[in-house]
């Protein structure tokens, strides 16, 4: 009985461990996330062109006249960051997009 106490204690902290690694990878791959707002809804359009974009889709159920968030995948963090300070300096000139 002591081993099956031991084996039982020793597959929670694998489980412990497991849970902590897929919890960063999760953090990991949403710091590479972009949500725009605001953006017209044009049905049928996609992105066809090679860009640093890995997906992007509207988050919610399309209610008709409202224009849904949307959530792009960035490749890299650096390019994340470079279209954030991109946003921010139109904002600065009343740019409403």
């Amino acid at each position: 009985m002591k081993n099956v106490g031991k084996e039982n204690k020793l597959s929670k902290q694998d489980v412990m461990l497991q849970k902590k690694k897929i919890e960063s990878l999760e953090r990991e791959a949403k710091r590479k996330n972009i949500v725009a707002k605001g953006i017209m809804e044009i049905i049928g359009a996609n992105i066809k062109e090679e860009t640093d974009i890995d997906e992007a889709r509207r988050m919610e159920k399309y209610r008709g006249k409202f224009n849904r968030p949307i959530i792009m995948k960035i490749t890299t963090t650096i390019k994340k960051d470079e279209i954030i300070n991109k946003a921010k300096e139109l904002e600065g000139i009343g740019y409403m997009g």
